[in-house]
């Protein structure tokens, strides 16, 4: 009877133990279900990768300059430290959030400078095209007979 009432005793503090461990946990670190896990980072990390390809893309395709490519991809490699330093336990809501924000900024930015990138293009072009009918403004007034 004393073993029965004594391994009564043991489950019953086992099971109210639980319930208060779950609740004196911190949002986001370790346990299952709480805060952002792996899947968050992973999917960080894919968001900072897709932003360090794009950054290469537009300056092999001339749209930023060679300090402008060096600058954006500081930034995304800060957010990516940031997101190991983050990562240790997990990813806190706040941690995460800030995350996301700091992502938002880049890719802004990484389009600004591309527009930017594209209005000086389209720029060059226009100088081009000038240049183009200027000189054919000149040989048509060399071809010309100036007795007519």
């Amino acid at each position: 009877m004393r073993n029965i009432l004594i391994s009564a005793a043991l489950v019953s503090a086992a099971a109210l133990s639980v319930p208060a461990s779950a609740q004196y946990q911190e949002f986001g670190r370790g346990g299952y279900g709480y805060g952002y896990g792996h899947g968050a980072v992973q999917s960080i990390q894919v968001q900072v990768r897709q932003a360090h390809q794009r950054i290469d893309r537009m300056y092999q395709r001339r749209l930023i300059s060679n300090r402008e490519m060096r600058s954006l991809h500081d930034r995304a490699d800060k957010i990516e430290r940031r997101l190991f330093n983050y990562a240790g336990n997990g990813l806190s809501q706040r941690e995460y959030f800030d995350l996301q924000d700091r992502l938002h900024e880049l890719r802004q930015r990484i389009q600004r400078e591309q527009w930017e990138g594209r209005d000086q293009r389209r720029d060059r072009d226009w100088d081009r095209r000038d240049r183009r009918d200027r000189d054919w403004d000149r040989r048509d007034r060399r071809d010309r007979d100036p007795w007519d």
